[in-house]
């Protein structure tokens, strides 16, 4: 399946992923980091291989995730939750809140992990998880398109807010 990779799709991707207490998104910038948070989600559920084109795209080879306080670049990344999508398939849910400050945003957002091999949901497999992050934009949007100029670093955590 193909990855979802527009700005003119919003509205159709908030009805997709409500957030349920949003901060106003007031600025251009803030709308293109709310819409790429949303193309993440959608092309995240669409599957292991549209989430890896999807971060080839929006993220530069030197971005870093803290992943429960290991940071890790956008491959050791991508390499280590294709290990875990073999055995699990995550689905990124609502987000709960997604607040924005100029080139800033914090989202906290439901996931669902369903067993591989028996595709059911256990009781403890729905977190709800927050994660923070800037995007750094140069003249032209860098941050979406592959390779060129500074794009996202991404410090994430998994911490409650």
């Amino acid at each position: 399946m193909g990855i979802l990779n527009s700005y003119d799709n919003t509205e159709e991707l908030l009805r997709d992923f409500p957030v349920i207490n949003p901060t106003p998104v007031a600025t251009p910038m803030e709308k293109q980091i709310q819409n790429r948070l949303l193309t993440g989600f959608e092309n995240w559920n669409r599957g292991t291989e549209a989430w890896m084109q999807w971060g080839n795209i929006l993220y530069t080879p030197d971005s870093l995730y803290n992943v429960h306080g290991v940071h890790l670049t956008l491959r050791e990344y991508q390499l280590t939750s294709s290990l875990s999508f073999k055995a699990r398939e995550l689905m990124m849910g609502n987000f709960n809140k997604m607040l924005f400050c100029g080139n800033w945003c914090a989202i906290r957002y439901d996931i669902t992990s369903t067993d591989a091999k028996t595709g059911k949901v256990p009781p403890e497999a729905s977190w709800n998880l927050s994660g923070s992050g800037t995007m750094v934009q140069s003249s032209a949007p860098a941050w979406s398109r592959a390779g060129q100029g500074p794009a996202a670093q991404i410090m994430g955590t998994c911490s409650a807010f």
